[in-house]
């Protein structure tokens, strides 16, 4: 069986004389993972100090207190990204080999229903504002909406391409990292909820790790 370890980087913040702070990282501890199959999208439920990481057909929990696994849920197949809703208890995950999100438990870890997306669901996020999860489907060229509490879809929001990556940035907007084919460049798009179809582009590079903000630390595969 692979080895697979999560790292941990803790984060010092130092002043010179009258200079603004500066930030930078040292490496804390490594958690052992292990299992087979590849990674993708990790997410922290800070509430409930969890780390949650994408593993092929799984999604696996990360006890941030203990820094160990606490668990795992099943039946996710393909699955590139996971979400907590801590105000609901519940959890929704982006299974790209079915087109399907996985309604979560997250007591209990286990799958409570099971909502149709479109092509090859990627990236997830949470809007609390609206209590809407929003699916990205990178084949799809879309974005399902979905009522968070009612675990039903809202409606399908068009996109003019590929989507890659997203991510709340409040004032019900969503910003959305997208590709507009094979090998161009990324972009990124500022979605607004008032007007889905409203869209404002900026270059963007990729980021593939997870900020625990309350301890000041960076998780990364």
């Amino acid at each position: 069986m692979r080895k697979t370890c999560l790292r941990l980087l803790g984060l010092i913040a130092f002043s010179c004389g009258t200079a603004i702070a500066q930030e930078s990282y040292k490496f804390l501890s490594e958690i052992p993972i292990g299992g087979e199959g590849g990674w993708d999208i990790l997410t922290i439920d800070s509430a409930a100090s969890r780390l949650y990481l994408s593993h092929a057909t799984k999604v696996v929990v990360v006890d941030l207190n203990k820094n160990s696994v606490a668990g795992e849920i099943a039946d996710t197949p393909g699955v590139h990204g996971f979400v907590a809703v801590p105000e609901l208890q519940r959890g929704f995950s982006s299974n790209g080999k079915e087109a399907k999100s996985s309604v979560v438990d997250l007591t209990t870890l286990k799958t409570v229903s099971k909502i149709d997306t479109g092509e090859s669901p990627d990236a997830l996020v949470y809007e609390p504002l609206r209590g809407e999860v929003y699916v990205f489907n990178h084949k799809g060229n879309s974005a399902t909406a979905v009522d968070a509490k009612e675990a039903k879809v809202v409606t399908t929001i068009p996109l003019g391409g590929s989507p890659e990556f997203a991510l709340a940035v409040g004032s019900r907007r969503r910003a959305e990292r997208h590709r507009s084919g094979r090998g161009a460049s990324s972009i990124v798009r500022r979605l607004s909820q008032q007007n889905d179809g409203d869209a404002r582009h900026g270059d963007r590079k990729s980021c593939d790790d997870s900020a625990d903000r309350r301890w000041r630390r960076w998780l990364c595969l």
